[in-house]
């Protein structure tokens, strides 16, 4: 329920704790440059799966806000991370370059199938964010904000973790 109204006030629910965090967004989007490039971070375990489809669900209802106070100004990348040793490897990038194609990125998201997080409770989130800030083409205008919204359920491994038989380690 928050991501379908996290950048309309119209929408927000009730409670005062989700109109304070509501309420910052849309001071961000306001005071931002001209272009948007957003980097969506996903994690893509199955502890996740439901939250996948809450993203799927109100990813149009996000770009349309965000393109109330942007137009088409607004630009999407996808990064996918998960755990060691899942099948479709620890990051991949469905969407490369920033699209502001709505059903280009909508199509990007419904690929993803989650794969197990096993065998720990931890993720890595922090490869995820990694690869986002350092393999996506971001611009380097200076009328363009750069935002990367992170969508997880577990904290990355602990700075010292590295578990050599399976590979697992913080990065």
């Amino acid at each position: 329920q928050a991501l379908d109204s996290i950048f309309n006030p119209r929408r927000a629910p009730a409670q005062r704790s989700m109109g304070l965090l509501q309420r910052s967004f849309l001071d961000l989007v306001e005071t931002s440059q001209t272009d948007l490039e957003l980097a969506l971070v996903i994690d893509g375990t199955d502890s996740m799966a439901d939250d996948i489809e809450g993203v799927r669900g109100a990813l149009r209802n996000m770009i349309a806000d965000l393109r109330k106070y942007k137009g088409d100004h607004v630009r999407c990348a996808l990064v996918i991370y998960r755990d060691s040793g899942s099948a479709s490897g620890e990051v991949s990038v469905p969407l490369r370059e920033f699209t502001n194609d709505v059903d280009l990125l909508e199509g990007a998201i419904s690929e993803v199938v989650p794969e197990s997080g096993s065998p720990y409770f931890l993720e890595l989130a922090d490869l995820g964010v990694q690869n986002a800030l350092n393999e996506l083409p971001w611009s380097e205008d200076e009328e363009t904000s750069r935002w990367l919204v992170l969508f997880g359920d577990a904290p990355p491994y602990d700075p010292d973790f590295n578990e050599a038989e399976t590979g697992a380690r913080r990065r």
